[in-house]
């Protein structure tokens, strides 16, 4: 989403009634730390050292792939629609893999002989139809590729000669390859924690990050960049920052702007953007260790409070997932992961705005749309700010078809005016 749709995002946010603001549990969850969570097709997918370390989850019960796994996994993505797992292992289900792993929907394949050390993120480059996984690894297949490779579908390259020590997350902004991690160098010259990749060279962003850096998200056509550190480009940003392309800002209100301790994870839910690590306060307010950002500071999301550090967060159409080393929330046993449904209130069966009258909501199959002024085009968006579709109308007065839409939530942007519907 743009930042204008953003803005009026979060305007017409404050006016909702939310219920449901409570983690629940996810059947039951699992019996140890989950480090990934991974979403497509609504389907949820976790990693970590758990037993059988790999599974999903749609809406009633976590399915096992697999039988089992010598190590852990650290990261789970897709690539040419197949889920892929990076982590630190041997074998999974008895086969030998050495450390990364494809599941073709029935059994697990190798990407050639694997890497020699542990990937910390997959990411995939779906317009030239690459893999890029980075870690703590020297050698990817028979080349060697110090913290960062790629793969074609067929052989793994370097990327460049790579970092000094491990790289921890990968992601595209403005055709680049950015990486974070505890790196002090890229490509040779110094770097440190900070680094992207123009296709041919290594190089540091301005002067780089004080400590560690854990996650990267593009939002609002910015990059957020979040880990350890207490500044990064040469601004107070603590454990979280942002990028332009030109210049790095602050995330937050107050003299300290951030959160009190590490953030290990970032994630785009419901068109807003989460945080979540082993933080307590944003320097002002206690808000436990997952934070939701509102456009001036970072909230707290829910009144109860996770027992421990989040690793990992994900996102369904109707729901924001979190996993890590928590077992409960003080009133709730969680087991390692949880969730949090979004729920409208009744009295948002009509979403009445100065200009716009729009019912029903919760709708099914026809939304109606009554405006006191003539309308030329309308835009869908979904939670995670993607647009799905649009038309054009010019009347003030039309229904548009849902039945194409997946049940969850949706914001619908009509000239200034974004309300959010739910389609069931």
């Amino acid at each position: 989403m743009n930042k204008v749709l953003t803005l009026i995002y979060f305007s017409i946010m404050a006016n909702f009634s939310i219920n449901a603001q409570n983690w629940q549990n996810v059947n039951q969850g699992q019996d140890t730390t989950v480090f990934s969570l991974f979403s497509k097709n609504d389907t949820m997918y976790a990693g970590g050292l758990f037993t059988p370390v790999v599974s999903y989850y749609s809406g009633s019960n976590w399915t096992d792939i697999g039988s089992g796994i010598d190590g852990y996994v650290k990261t789970i993505n897709s690539y040419n629609n197949q889920i892929i797992v990076g982590g630190l292992f041997d074998t999974i289900s008895g086969s030998q893999y050495n450390n990364i792993a494809i599941w073709n929907g029935a059994s697990w394949d190798s990407l050639a002989s694997g890497l020699d050390g542990l990937v910390t993120d997959i990411i995939e480059d779906t317009l030239n139809n690459l893999l890029y996984v980075c870690g703590d690894f020297n050698m990817a297949g028979t080349s060697t590729a110090n913290k960062v490779a790629v793969w074609d579908g067929t052989t793994w390259s370097a990327v460049g000669t790579g970092m000094d020590f491990q790289v921890n997350t990968l992601c595209f902004f403005n055709a680049e390859l950015y990486a974070g991690g505890d790196f002090d160098s890229a490509g040779g010259t110094s770097a440190f924690h900070f680094a992207k990749w123009d296709g041919t060279n290594w190089s540091v962003v301005v002067s780089g990050a004080s400590l560690q850096v854990n996650d990267l998200v593009v939002f609002e056509n910015e990059l957020y960049v979040a880990g350890k550190f207490s500044s990064i480009g040469g601004v107070a940003g603590k454990r979280i920052a942002k990028w332009d392309g030109a210049d790095w800002f602050t995330v937050g209100s107050g003299t300290n702007k951030g959160f009190n301790n590490e953030v290990y994870a970032l994630q785009i839910y419901n068109g807003m953007l989460y945080a979540a690590g082993r933080f307590t306060t944003n320097y002002t307010d206690t808000i436990g260790n997952v934070a939701r950002w509102n456009g001036t500071d970072w909230v707290k999301v829910t009144e109860n409070y996770l027992n421990d550090r989040v690793y990992a967060l994900g996102a369904m159409s109707n729901a924001i997932f979190v996993g890590g080393l928590f077992t409960n929330d003080g009133t709730t046993t969680l087991n390692y992961v949880g969730k949090m449904n979004e729920v409208l209130g009744q009295h948002e069966n009509q979403l009445k705005t100065t200009t716009l009258n729009l019912y029903p909501n919760p709708v099914k199959n026809e939304l109606n749309i009554n405006a006191n002024q003539f309308i030329k085009s309308y835009q869908i968006y979904n939670v995670l700010g993607e647009l799905i579709t649009k038309s054009k109308v010019n009347s003030n007065r039309f229904i548009i078809n849902t039945t194409a839409l997946k049940p969850g939530f949706y914001l619908i942007k009509i000239g200034n005016e974004v309300c959010k519907f739910q389609k069931v």
